[in-house]
């Protein structure tokens, strides 16, 4: 039970604070490829190492590299704005732990953002509406908050000296509230509400391959995951009726006034809708000295076709995709400066969201940079990753633009390792 309530309390953390962008008002909302400042620092999504060249903490399969348990905190903040709207947010981003066997096994558990369901959007438009032979001039507020995230918990075995694989499952949760707040429709002054929430759960599987690509220990590595929705799923809607808003708050407190025509709240279990299936596929190849290329792919489709009951404007699915380049130099221990033991990351990213509409899709391109800085025996590590990002689709004539920063704290333990490894 205190696990559960741990969960939950994470979890909302997560999304109560999130970026409110317009595009998260179609379908399940804007899917989080957020990664672990490492990651994040290179522009990839987290399949690939960035903490160091062999290690990512969202990848099982590179676990059985460590050498020591790994408690990992990642904070995400930043502002999103355009012409229209500026607004600021942050949230946690990614919680993990890890914990090696003696060189051959890796457990671990976290938790992360999956969807973000939090907008605003405004339309004045109509303005000539007839009602009850009246014409009117109505303001309608299209509001959401919340989204989904997920709890994974996962295992990794190293199968020889240059192959690994790790295997995930993946937990969905969360709710997600809408308000549709209608100004006008009777007075100047008065304010009709309609208010719904989606409760969402949900189930993934995961499979991870690491291997060497041409040396022992591996110095360039090829990695591989495909992750796709299993189980039973399930949306529980709920809807509230319609009432005149006399406090303001938004909210149907004793104060406010039911329509005559008020519909009462009802509950409804939706188990047909749509979730993704990915595909990833990455590189890290070494340069030279300790700098390393990282090129990484990741292709997603949907299970289902056009089912997304949470969806709150006109959108279709269509698939998308996921481009990045990096690069990486890792610190050195043998140096004296200290600048020399520090972790450098750049990298560029281009990415197509399933998100559509009459086939224009929304894109975005960003820019990243990062930097670790690891210190202490067990090899803990501080990292700060920036990205700016612009996003641009059929809800705006003028693209979003995204500045986006991550601290993450990365603490080491020896726990359950050999001897061997611990020297």
């Amino acid at each position: 039970m205190f696990l559960k309530k741990s969960v939950l309390t994470v979890g909302l953390l997560m999304t109560m604070i999130s970026a409110q962008s317009p595009y998260n008002s179609a379908g399940i909302g804007m899917l989080s490829d957020f990664s672990a400042a490492p990651a994040f620092g290179l522009g990839m999504s987290g399949l690939m190492g960035g903490f160091n060249h062999s290690v990512s903490t969202q990848n099982p399969s590179t676990w059985p590299e460590l050498n020591f348990s790994k408690l990992t905190v990642h904070y995400v903040g930043g502002e999103i704005q355009n012409q229209s709207f500026r607004t600021s947010f942050g949230s946690l981003g990614d919680a993990s732990f890890i914990l090696p066997i003696k060189g051959e096994y890796a457990l671990g558990l976290g938790l992360k953002p999956f969807a973000n369901k939090t907008y605003l959007l405004t339309d004045t438009s109509v303005l000539d509406t007839i009602f009850a032979g009246d014409t009117l001039a109505l303001s309608t507020d299209l509001s959401g908050s919340g989204g989904i995230g997920s709890f994974r918990t996962a295992i990794a075995k190293r199968l020889s000296d240059r192959l690994a694989f790790g295997i995930s499952t993946e937990f969905l949760f969360g709710v997600s509230s809408e308000s549709a707040i209608i100004s006008g429709l009777f007075s100047g002054d008065t304010t009709v509400v309609i208010t719904r929430n989606h409760e969402i759960k949900g189930t993934f599987f995961s499979l991870y391959l690491t291997t060497s690509l041409f040396d022992t220990p591996a110095k360039s590595s090829l990695y591989l995951s495909i992750r796709a929705p299993i189980g039973t799923r399930r949306i529980i809607e709920r809807a509230d009726h319609v009432f005149i808003d006399n406090d303001g708050d938004q909210e149907y407190t004793p104060w406010d006034d039911p329509l005559p025509y008020y519909v009462n709240s009802s509950e409804n279990n939706i188990s047909s809708f749509s979730l993704p299936v990915d595909f990833s596929i990455g590189v890290m190849y070494h340069l030279s000295g300790s700098t390393y290329f990282a090129g990484e792919f990741v292709s997603r489709n949907f299970d289902k076709n056009d089912l997304f009951p949470t969806s709150s404007i006109n959108s279709t699915v269509d698939s998308g995709h996921r481009l990045a380049l990096g690069l990486l130099k890792e610190g050195t221990t043998e140096s004296r400066s200290l600048l020399s033991h520090l972790h450098y990351r750049i990298g560029f990213f281009n990415r197509q969201h399933y998100i559509s509409n009459n086939g224009e899709s929304v894109t975005e391109q960003g820019l990243a940079f990062g930097i670790g800085i690891p210190f202490g025996l067990t090899r803990n590590q501080i990292d700060i990753g920036y990205q700016f990002v612009e996003r641009s689709g059929f809800l705006s004539s003028e693209p979003e633009i995204v500045n986006q920063i991550t601290i993450g704290l990365t603490l080491g333990d020896v726990w359950l390792a050999s001897r061997k490894r611990r020297k």
